[in-house]
This record gives structure tokens, sequence and C-alpha cells, in this order.
């Protein structure tokens, strides 16, 4: 019994959790800490909830779209890594593939042990290959729309089909046709 105690401790001191979303987590969190108000309905329990579900693990929080920065707390690593300009050179899918790259090496250089994705298009399909090749536990938490006939929709289904992926949540439906 001793032993399984044991190894079950060691397990949950290994576990490094790593989160890629869309917003700006940092400055939310900064902000609510602060007193002040949401920008959504529920938007201060969203963060305390999540604060309170990593808070004994090494946790890292990658933000989309929020500026380019990168804050230390203890254990608690922040990244913002934002959208690539727009440009005529570079199409959108090549920078957001090289997006996608910038993102895994925040990953890599973390060490994450688990990941959960909160995002999908090119940048989610890319964390999902990533997650199913290193065989990383992944959960997903959505509020997106995907249609049969867009290919990374129906890619990133795809991937979150694979036994690595233990949820995938969504709560934006696709509407059904009157």
């Amino acid at each position: 019994m001793q032993q399984l105690i044991a190894r079950r401790e060691t397990a949950l001191k290994t576990i490094r959790i790593a989160c890629v979303q869309g917003g700006d987590y940092w400055t939310t969190k900064q902000r609510l800490a602060a007193g002040g108000g949401e920008f959504y309905n529920g938007q201060l329990y969203t963060v305390t909830a999540y604060e309170r579900f990593v808070r004994k693990h090494p946790h890292l929080i990658v933000s989309l779209d929020a500026q380019q920065y990168a804050y230390d707390e203890g254990q608690s690593y922040y990244r913002g890594v934002p959208r690539p300009l727009a440009s005529r050179l570079v199409p959108q899918r090549i920078s957001e593939w090289l997006r996608s790259r910038q993102i895994i090496r925040e990953l890599e250089r973390f060490e994450a042990t688990h990941l959960v994705v909160r995002c999908n298009d090119l940048v989610g399909c890319e964390l999902l290959r990533w997650a199913i090749r290193r065989k990383i536990s992944t959960a997903g938490i959505m509020a997106s729309r995907f249609g049969r006939e867009h290919r990374l929709s129906r890619k990133f289904c795809e991937f979150a089909n694979s036994p690595n992926v233990a949820l995938m949540a969504n709560h934006n439906p696709w509407p059904r046709p009157a």
C-alpha cells in the first residue's frame, strides 16, 4: 500500500498542465484580482475555478491574440502569443502555422505532460497533432462551430477522437436547418 501511495504522489508531482486559449488570461486575471469587472458573465468564476484546478501543479497558460509577454509567478507561467500581422507576403495559413510552431516550442520548453486546448482551426489542429505524437493527455473546451465542409473542422474532430484525448466539450452547437 505504501508503494502505491508513493507512486501516486510521484505521479502527481510530475504533472505539468498547459492550456492554450484565446483572449488574454494574464491581463484578465490581473484585472479581476484588482476588483475590475467581468467582460462576460461568469468570467471571475472561470478564472477562479481554473486557478483552483491547477494550483498544486506547475502550469502554463498560452494566451492567443494577446500582446507578446512572459510572466512567471512561482509554478505559474503565462505567455502571450499575438496573432501574426496580416501580410500580403505571407498567407494567413502559413503565419498561423508559424504561430503554432511558436506555441509548441513553449509547450516543449515547459515540458507539458497534460494539455487543455481551447482553440481550433489550424492552431488547434497542430496542437492536437503534437499531443497525439507525444501521447500527452489532452482535453478540449470549445465554443466553436464545426462545419463538415470546413477541412480544418473535420481534421480537428478527427484528432479529437484520438486515444490520448480524454475529453472534448463544446457548448456552441451548430444550428439545425429550419
